[in-house]
């Protein structure tokens, strides 16, 4: 009888654990599902937006077409330069971010 009453009292307790395991990895993933979500604020420019987005700014830009040499790979890789252009009657150059795609 008391062999019975002690493996009933193992079992319910393996059941609370699974129980609580269980509740747990249900809260932590509704958090990450929540977390993953898009806020509200965000939004999917119109065509319209995305057209304007790609049209000429007020800056000049100036392009330059150049050939760079992958020696490791025996290759050619053709690089398009888009910079402002330097104005000469400046005595020290500005500096201007690089951007690599």
């Amino acid at each position: 009888m008391k062999r019975n009453l002690l493996l009933v009292s193992m079992v319910f307790k393996y059941l609370a654990i699974v129980a609580f395991s269980c509740l747990l990895a249900v809260g932590i993933s509704h958090r990450l599902a929540a977390a993953q979500q898009p806020a509200s604020t965000t939004r999917v420019a119109s065509a319209g937006e995305q057209l304007a987005y790609a049209s000429s700014g007020v800056f000049a830009v100036e392009t330059s077409l150049v050939v760079w040499r992958d020696v490791s790979r025996a290759r050619d890789v053709p690089v398009k330069l888009y910079y402002p252009p330097i104005d000469a009657t400046v005595a020290t150059p500005t500096k201007f971010p690089v951007v690599l795609f």
